[in-house]
């Protein structure tokens, strides 16, 4: 396999019941170069098998003896990424059809060089309403966060430093050797 583009690290643990989804919603994305880099954080359910039944070849599975958290899975994952960028997404978040397509479109477009870019969030709630039994209302709730930075440095730092208003679980893409 040639140098994928994209290295989506997901670090899990104990989501068994979960990483499918995750994992479903990147492997069906239209642009196909990427790998998968799932960190399984030393679960004690079936979350490993799970993983491993997944054939697809552009994923890779890191597993760790002892669980260290989110942020030490995350950066596992990231050492071992081959792609041009690295792309965090929670185990219990997914990607919307077309994301990693636009994603790259917007990372080499107009022959800038970006070095890490971010997006918002959509979160579907779906609530029950007591008067009616039975009626269930969706709803989207869309974070979009714009802030103005001096300088690419100074947002990167921000972002790797803090937890941005969207989560650094699925909103951040960074150029691999900037994120080294």
């Amino acid at each position: 396999m040639s140098e994928p583009f994209f290295s989506v690290v997901v670090p899990t643990h104990n989501r068994a019941d979960l990483i499918p989804r995750a994992m479903s919603s990147v492997l069906s994305q239209k642009f196909e170069s990427f790998e998968l880099i799932i960190v399984d954080d030393a679960s004690t359910d079936c979350t490993n098998d799970v993983v491993r039944k997944e054939r697809d070849p552009r994923v890779r599975m890191v597993s760790l003896r002892d669980n260290k958290g989110v942020s030490v899975a995350r950066n596992r994952g990231s050492a071992a990424a081959l792609g041009q960028y690295v792309a965090f997404l929670d185990s219990d978040d997914e990607y919307l059809p077309g994301f990693l397509e636009k994603m790259h479109h917007l990372l080499t477009s107009d022959g800038h060089d970006i070095e890490f870019a971010w997006t918002g969030i959509a979160t579907l709630r779906v609530e029950t309403d007591g008067a009616h039994p039975g009626l269930w209302r969706r709803r989207i709730n869309e974070t979009i966060w714009n802030p103005s930075f001096s300088s690419k440095g100074d947002a990167l730092r921000y972002c790797l430093t803090r937890d941005p208003p969207w989560g650094t679980g699925h909103g951040l893409r960074a150029k691999r050797t900037g994120f080294e």
